[in-house]
């Protein structure tokens, strides 16, 4: 489901939950390609709902953890 359905039908609570599990997958670049949006598109939404957004090493940290788990 994309981003902006997510907006349309589930409101604030279901976006700061969809933002935040993508994030969780990876990168802030593969969280926007798994939520059908552009990088910054998703930052503003992020900023909007309150989801922090990931520095650039924790991103990569979590990317690398997730690639890992997926291999186990």
């Amino acid at each position: 489901m994309t981003l902006a359905t997510i907006r349309r039908t589930g409101g604030i609570d279901a976006v700061r939950a969809a933002i935040t599990a993508a994030l969780a997958l990876g990168t802030p670049a593969d969280a926007a390609r798994a939520l059908g949006c552009t990088w910054s598109a998703l930052r503003r939404a992020a900023r909007r709902v309150g989801v922090a957004w990931p520095t650039p090493g924790e991103a990569t940290r979590t990317a690398r953890a997730a690639a890992l788990a997926s291999l186990a």
